[in-house]
């Protein structure tokens, strides 16, 4: 039986929020270890080399989802945004609520089955209704 870690637990869920794998590992030991890193901590705790991590980093920042500031004698340091996780979470929700209503659109369209149609509405219901 393989026992997963909490970083690899962490990890799997960021990928399930469609982040890449390197991407979601960087966020993962950056939640963990909840503080900010140099480019070196975080290349020396994901495994990766430094250009791997740094690509990844452009993405995160992009995602707004890390920040990049720097520290005595302008060292990189890298923090999670304020935030970070919820936003992806709700990224994540409001991406699944679309899906829905989409395949929601289609079933109908065709006439399909009225049993897939009002669990969808009932899944799409409750995500709609839950506090933000």
């Amino acid at each position: 039986m393989i026992v997963l870690s909490e970083l690899e637990i962490l990890v799997k869920l960021l990928e399930l929020f469609g982040l890449p794998l390197v991407a979601a590992r960087i966020l993962s030991v950056l939640l963990m270890e909840g503080r900010p890193l140099s480019l070196e901590e975080l290349s020396r705790r994901t495994g990766y080399v430094k250009s791997h991590v740094s690509t990844a980093l452009r993405y995160l920042e992009e995602k707004l989802l890390i920040e990049r500031i720097y520290g005595k004698r302008r060292k990189l340091i890298i923090r999670l945004r304020e935030g970070a996780l919820r936003d992806l979470v709700r990224e994540h929700i409001e991406r699944i609520k679309t899906s829905i209503h989409e395949v929601l659109e289609a079933i109908q369209r065709r006439g399909g089955p009225e049993e897939a149609v009002r669990e969808l509405l009932r899944i799409l219901e409750e995500l709609e209704s839950k506090k933000r």
